[in-house]
């Protein structure tokens, strides 16, 4: 009987431990949800998720966006004035402070999400591929980008990028998702 119950503790224990394992590497449904509504709305240039101006500027006008991914600081959708190029990009702000450590482990962890998301489009599916390009502190800014996966022509360009930048003696992790011609990708 003992020997039953050590058995049965060892593959409870094990059981556990590998269920959080497999789960630190699954997206949350929450962030699931968030970027989908967000990628969905692409089709639409983002209009549904627009909100109120922040910045009209001379190249690009900059509005808070009403919907984001979980742990954003704030959010954009952001419409350039291009004759070539009509369609806005959504940009959200996931971390902003002075500690590279935590910035790196902020990006890693964000491009990872990012790569593993599967998204439900109407349609289709969708997630995105991507290499992750290793920062390094002393280049101040590392960009990487995943391309959409999915066959609709919609999203045919659709990329999102993960930046890691220093503004300013201040680290910011950012998300980017927009439309990037093939020629400009990698």
């Amino acid at each position: 009987m003992q020997k039953l119950a050590i058995v049965l503790s060892f593959l409870l224990t094990g059981f556990i431990s590998n269920a959080q394992f497999y789960k630190s590497f699954i997206p949350s449904p929450a962030f699931t949800d968030s970027l989908n509504a967000v990628v969905t709305d692409f089709k639409n240039n983002f209009k549904n998720i627009q909100g109120a101006p922040v910045n009209l500027l001379e190249d690009a006008d900059v509005y808070r966006a009403v919907n984001s991914i979980p742990g954003a600081i704030e959010s954009f959708v952001i419409r350039y004035h291009s004759v070539d190029d009509t369609s806005a990009s959504f940009q959200a702000v996931v971390y902003d402070g002075e500690d590279y450590k935590e910035a790196e482990k902020v990006y890693k962890n964000l491009f990872k999400m990012m790569n593993k998301t599967r998204l439900k489009m109407e349609q289709f599916s969708t997630g995105f591929e991507g290499k992750i390009k290793n920062p390094e502190e002393s280049s101040g800014f590392t960009i990487s980008q995943l391309k959409a996966t999915s066959s609709s022509a919609t999203y045919k360009d659709f990329i999102a990028e993960v930046e890691l930048i220093n503004e300013m003696y201040n680290w910011k992790v950012r998300l980017n998702l927009h439309n990037k011609k093939a020629d400009d990708l990698f």
